[in-house]
C-alpha cells in the first residue's frame, strides 16, 4: 500500500515538472525539419564577434567573422552560408538588427537577408554592385536602410529589393565613417571630415559641418547628443540645434576609469564644473 502511494506520488510530481516546463516554453517556436539539420555546439562559430542581438523570444543572435549563432540559454543553433537560396548570403556577418516588427534582418559582406520562422533566410536583392552591407537602420516611419561604404540603399518591401539612394557619401581618403538616425528622423554620417545630415523621407542633405579631429568612432545619446571621439578627444554635436558643444570627457578619465567613475556620456555631463 505504502509503494503505490509513493509511486503515485512521483507521477503527480513528474507531471507537475512537465507542466511547468511546458509553459516556460510555451512563447519560444519550434524547431524546424529545416534547422534540425543545423551544427549544435555549446561554443560560437567562431571568436571574432562582429554583432549581437536579441529576438522577441530572448534568443541571443551572435554575428562572428564566420557564421551566425543563435543562443537559446542551452546551446549554439549555427549558420551558414549554402548553395542554394534559404542561406546566408555569406558566413562573415556584420551586422544584426531587430526591427520595429520584430523582423530579424542579418547583413553580410555579400548581401543582406530576413530570418524566417522556419529557419530559412529570404535574401533581399540588391541593385547595386556594393553588396558589402555595414549597417541596418530603421527611421520612426519603419522605412529600413542598408548603408555600405560607397552607397545607401533603401528596403522595397513590395520587390523585398534594396534600391540604392545615395552614392558616394564618404570623402575620399575616408576609413573611418559612422552613422545613425536622431529622434527627429534625419540620418546623420560622420565621416573623417564631416557630419551630415539627410532627411529619412526624401534623403535630402539638409545640412553638413565639418569635424574638428579625426573621427574613429560615434554614438548616439537620447536622439540627439552625437559623441564623436577621435585621436584628439570628443565633441559632442547637438542635432536638434545643429552646434557643436563641450563634452567633459577627457583622457585622463580614460585612462583611470576607477577614479572618474563610469564613463557613461551622461555622467560626464553631469560632472562638468558649473562657470
Amino acid at each position: 500500500m505504502k509503494r503505490t502511494k509513493v509511486f503515485y506520488n512521483v507521477l503527480i510530481l513528474l507531471a507537475a515538472l512537465l507542466l511547468t516546463a511546458c509553459q516556460d516554453q510555451k512563447d519560444i517556436p519550434e524547431v524546424s525539419s529545416t534547422e534540425k539539420n543545423l551544427v549544435l555546439s555549446d561554443h560560437i562559430s567562431n571568436q571574432k564577434v562582429m554583432s549581437i542581438c536579441e529576438d522577441k523570444y530572448g534568443q541571443i543572435w551572435i554575428g562572428t567573422f564566420r557564421g551566425l549563432n543563435k543562443y537559446d540559454g542551452n546551446q549554439y543553433h549555427q549558420y551558414y552560408c549554402v548553395d542554394d537560396s534559404l542561406g546566408l548570403p555569406d558566413n562573415h556577418i556584420t551586422d544584426i538588427y531587430r526591427d520595429s516588427h520584430n523582423r530579424l534582418w542579418v547583413a553580410t559582406v555579400y548581401g543582406v537577408c530576413l530570418y524566417q520562422a522556419n529557419g530559412n533566410f529570404n535574401r533581399v536583392s540588391i541593385n547595386g554592385s556594393n553588396k558589402n552591407i555595414e549597417k541596418i537602420l530603421e527611421d520612426k516611419e519603419g522605412r529600413i536602410f542598408f548603408l555600405t561604404m560607397t552607397d545607401l540603399y533603401q528596403y522595397d518591401e513590395n520587390t523585398n529589393t534594396a534600391i540604392i539612394k545615395l552614392s558616394k557619401m564618404v570623402e575620399k581618403n575616408c576609413y573611418n565613417y559612422s552613422c545613425h538616425i536622431d529622434r527627429k528622423d534625419v540620418m546623420w554620417i560622420v565621416t573623417s571630415y564631416s557630419v551630415k545630415g539627410y532627411r529619412t523621407q526624401d534623403l535630402k542633405l539638409i545640412v553638413q559641418c565639418p569635424v574638428q579631429s579625426y573621427p574613429i568612432a560615434s554614438f548616439l545619446l537620447d536622439g540627439h547628443q552625437l559623441y564623436i571621439s577621435g585621436y584628439n578627444g570628443m565633441q559632442l554635436f547637438d542635432t536638434d540645434t545643429r552646434k557643436w558643444g563641450g563634452s567633459s570627457c577627457s583622457i585622463a578619465r580614460l585612462a583611470n576609469p576607477q577614479r572618474h567613475g563610469q564613463l557613461h556620456p551622461s555622467v560626464w555631463r553631469k560632472r562638468q564644473p558649473s562657470a
